[in-house]
């Protein structure tokens, strides 16, 4: 009887660090807001990590910036004051539920709210599934970084990567953990009005997803990462 409680009990374990949930609330994709399907010239990518350290979950997590290194613009001939450009945001779709329509899904909305992160200031050193920043304090750079969960791990690297193997953690030979089914913002601006012309903001949504049109819809571009860094000592 012991021991089945004490295999349940690990199992519960297991699953809630494969699966391990944001602190942040699930929400739909904003109303009004016009989005379009990732697609060439777009050019969306986890590029480095910068830190990796362990949550208070006990999983290792990697600050990962992620950048939009080309934007597709939806506006051809538009006179834009500010060029669209990737602003600060991440919905990461719920990787612990299925959504038969569109409509049904829910996103991890992840802003950094103009806040960055520095390890050794209260408020500032949240490490959390999906928790952003937009600057590195320790080394100055700004973007925007975000935590994700690690899913390879050795003595010396620790990272986020395709197959990890032997090297997977929590489990050994657990595939997974290196995709992710995201939707980011474009933010522009334009100047607006005959005389005093005031400075409008507007943007998009570019869905970068496994299934961006559900279920019955056709495949499409998601995120995929392969980085590691060097493993912390202690």
């Amino acid at each position: 009887m012991k021991k089945s409680v004490l295999l349940s009990a690990l199992m519960l374990f297991v699953v809630a660090s494969l699966f391990s949930q944001s602190s942040l609330p699930l929400v739909p994709l904003p109303a009004g807001v016009p989005y379009y399907n990732y697609s060439s010239p777009d050019n969306f990518q986890a590029t480095k990590i910068v830190e990796a350290k362990r949550g208070n979950d006990g999983n290792w997590y990697c600050l990962v910036k992620l950048e939009a290194l080309s934007v597709k613009n939806t506006r051809p001939g538009f006179n834009y004051y500010d060029q669209p450009s990737f602003y600060n945001g991440v919905y990461f779709l719920d990787d612990g539920a299925i959504y038969p329509t569109v409509e049904s899904k829910r996103y991890f909305y992840s802003s950094h709210n103009h806040v960055g992160y520095s390890p050794n200031v209260p408020g500032r050193n949240e490490v959390s599934k999906y928790k952003s920043y937009n600057q590195y304090m320790p080394t100055g750079e700004k973007g925007f970084f975000v935590w994700l969960k690690a899913n390879y791990a050795t003595e010396n690297q620790v990272g986020i990567v395709p197959n990890p193997g032997a090297n997977s953690i929590p489990l050994p030979n657990y595939i997974g953990g290196d995709s992710f089914d995201i939707v980011y913002d474009i933010g522009y601006s334009y100047k607006k009005g005959f005389i005093v012309k005031d400075i409008v903001f507007g943007g998009w949504l570019v869905k970068m997803e496994s299934r961006p049109n559900g279920m019955s819809g056709g495949t499409g571009q998601y995120l995929q990462v392969n980085l590691t860094i060097a493993k912390p000592k202690g």
